[in-house]
């Protein structure tokens, strides 16, 4: 186990009412003094994006753990398979659920154009990843990064 003490934080909300058309959930999560290890991600209904506030997200896909890929903010479509998300013990971030109809109005796409895949997010979102993803870092806790979360893809999604 790392030297660094334990702290395990989770916090999953349901977005406001004018995003849960896009949007399923938000989870917050800060993981830091684990055995490094493997996350597997499920298969869902939903697409997945993910913010990384600490080191990038490395993913692959079962069977092929010498391409992983770090990404500071990634959207990844729905899949058949597992995708494995390598981790040395911390993982710091935010998860949006996205529905289909979430990925055409946010990253302006049909959800079948990310079957499978998992890619960078920037140049998909209005807003430019990195920015949002140093807004979310600098917020003092879970609901400001929510609250930040629902005022900015509110605006991208063209809603009030």
């Amino acid at each position: 186990m790392s030297s660094s003490a334990l702290i395990m934080e989770r916090a999953d909300v349901t977005p406001p009412a004018r995003l849960a058309p896009l949007i399923a959930r938000y989870s917050g999560y800060r993981y830091e003094g684990l055995p490094p290890g493997v996350h597997r991600g499920l298969p869902s209904q939903y697409l997945t994006v993910v913010l990384s506030l600490g080191k990038p997200t490395r993913t692959t896909q079962p069977g092929r753990r010498s391409d992983a890929v770090g990404f500071a903010a990634l959207a990844g479509g729905m899949h058949t398979r597992p995708v494995l998300i390598e981790h040395d013990g911390d993982q710091y971030g935010v998860q949006l659920d996205l529905t289909p109809q979430g990925a055409r109005a946010l990253l302006g796409m049909p959800a079948g154009e990310l079957a499978s895949a998992v890619v960078p997010l920037d140049g998909l979102l209005r807003t430019r990843a990195g920015e949002l993803v140093e807004r979310l870092a600098e917020a003092p806790s879970w609901a400001a990064r929510f609250a930040i979360l629902d005022d900015r893809l509110s605006r991208d999604a063209g809603r009030p």
